[in-house]
């Protein structure tokens, strides 16, 4: 559940920094916040894996809860902010 959460914000994150459209463009001013969000999200992605393994299932499904809405939050926050910027240029 946090597992794909992550992935799928670091699937997000991966296509507006090697983008060539016009979304790439307007985060230009920003790579370096997404590339340092990438590397945070992979981290996760790998702490996530480990604690899997070495926790019972009762604290791994609280902490992925709160993984998974914090990943889904920064996701949604950042196609709400590329489809503000789109839509103020049309």
């Amino acid at each position: 559940m946090a597992y794909a959460s992550v992935a799928s914000l670091l699937n997000t994150v991966q296509l507006l920094l090697t983008s060539d459209s016009q979304m790439c463009s307007q985060i230009c001013d920003r790579r370096e916040e997404f590339h340092a969000l990438r590397e945070k999200a992979s981290s996760l992605e790998v702490f996530i894996k480990k604690f899997e393994k070495s926790n019972d299932s009762r604290e791994m499904t609280d902490l992925e809860a709160q993984i998974k809405e914090a990943a889904d939050g920064v996701e949604i926050t950042i196609q709400l902010q590329l489809t503000g910027i789109i839509m103020a240029k049309n």
